[in-house]
């Protein structure tokens, strides 16, 4: 898990979590929300498909599975593009409360997304209130 480019991480989880107290908007904390979402149904979507590739091999004929391929790899491609357009969104309203940027890669870069997409479904899981 632990897995990431050049041993780097892309989730400023300081900044995030300080924002989430900043911030008074309703409007903006439900764009906030909304954003974690796009990510973690990302990290959803990895999962998922990484599963049903192992087990439609075995219950799929060749033709099937191909299409089948292509059409979880395009609900994957839709969430990881959904979660690109985010990082702006994220970072913006971090510097507007004087934070330094929550996402510290590259936009363009899509392993760097998809690496923040898992730390912050990672930083929340882990700082759950049990």
């Amino acid at each position: 898990m632990d897995k990431h480019i050049n041993g780097k991480k892309f989730l400023n989880s300081g900044s995030y979590f300080q924002l989430l107290k900043l911030e008074k908007d309703p409007d903006v904390l439900e764009y906030i929300e909304d954003t974690v979402s796009t990510c973690t149904e990302y990290v959803k979507r990895v999962d998922m498909m990484e599963t049903q590739l192992i087990t439609a091999r075995f219950r799929m004929d060749q033709e099937r599975y191909q299409e089948f391929i292509m059409d979880i790899d395009a609900q994957r491609r839709r969430c990881h593009n959904d979660a690109i357009a985010s990082m702006g969104f994220l970072n913006r309203t971090a510097q507007s409360h004087g934070l330094d940027p929550i996402f510290t890669g590259d936009q363009a870069d899509r392993y760097q997304v998809a690496d923040f997409c898992l730390e912050l479904t990672n930083a929340i899981f882990e700082n759950r209130k049990r």
